[in-house]
């Protein structure tokens, strides 16, 4: 029943990238984790325990690197 809806969330965040990561599928984990158990949904998002609890832990983590990136975008964008 949920494989169908962690289907279409995981798509929703990858059709932005093109492609679907594990820290995609992480976080659709991490999202619907309140209603299924994660264990089957992890099971289904064919990613491990350690790569879904890794990626949990950068999701609070600021972006250090952020302002260096808005730079490299916008520096591309130009040229």
């Amino acid at each position: 029943a949920y494989g169908k809806y962690l289907s279409k969330k995981v798509e929703c965040l990858s059709s932005k990238q093109g492609k679907i990561t594990k820290q995609d599928k992480a976080q659709v984990v991490y999202e619907l984790r309140l209603e299924s158990p994660v264990v089957a949904l992890l099971a289904f998002a064919d990613i491990p325990r350690s790569t879904f609890y890794y990626w949990v832990k950068q999701l609070n983590k600021p972006d250090l690197d952020k302002d260096l990136k808005l730079l490299i975008r916008s520096i591309y964008i130009e040229h």
